[in-house]
């Protein structure tokens, strides 16, 4: 009916040796899930930041002649410059890394909101190949270097 001792522990090596092979399977596999959901967080702030950065563009040429910052998100939701409903972003959107607001960059003349940023930490896994709007950000070592700002050129106007 049982087993002969010695038969008994190698079967029970042979179970141990399982376990430690599932577990380093696990722990690889959620190391990947890890990564690429990360990845797909950097995707989200590259979308969300350049709809800032949009949005910051369509409200400073929104009055020709009379270019300006927004002074809150809050206006590009609703400009209040306008009589009727003028929207330059659908939402203000959250940090995708962090949940929590992304942190503005204020022009240092106006005072109003020229970009944003994300205060996340920890180094970015993309590092080179951004679109012409984002090739500041090669090389960054950190999400805070990634500043979707809109700074018109000098003399640019609509």
């Amino acid at each position: 009916m049982w087993s002969r001792p010695s038969q008994r522990g190698l079967a029970l090596l042979f179970l141990l040796i399982a376990v430690a092979v599932l577990a380093v399977a696990m722990t690889a596999a959620q190391l990947l899930w890890s990564t690429e959901a990360r990845e797909q967080r950097e995707t989200q702030l590259l979308v969300v930041g350049d709809a800032y950065r949009r949005a910051i563009e369509s409200y400073y040429f929104a009055i020709p002649g009379h270019p300006a910052y927004p002074q809150r998100v809050a206006d590009l939701l609703a400009d209040p410059r306008f009589p009727q409903v003028v929207r330059h972003l659908r939402q203000a959107y959250r940090d995708p890394l962090t949940g929590e607001t992304l942190d503005r960059i204020h022009d240092p003349v106006s005072g109003g909101i020229m970009g944003v940023y994300s205060k996340a930490p920890g180094v970015p896994l993309k590092i080179a190949n951004f679109p012409r709007q984002d090739a500041a950000f090669d090389g960054a070592t950190s999400y805070a270097q990634w500043r979707f700002e809109f700074a018109p050129l000098d003399g640019h106007r609509r």
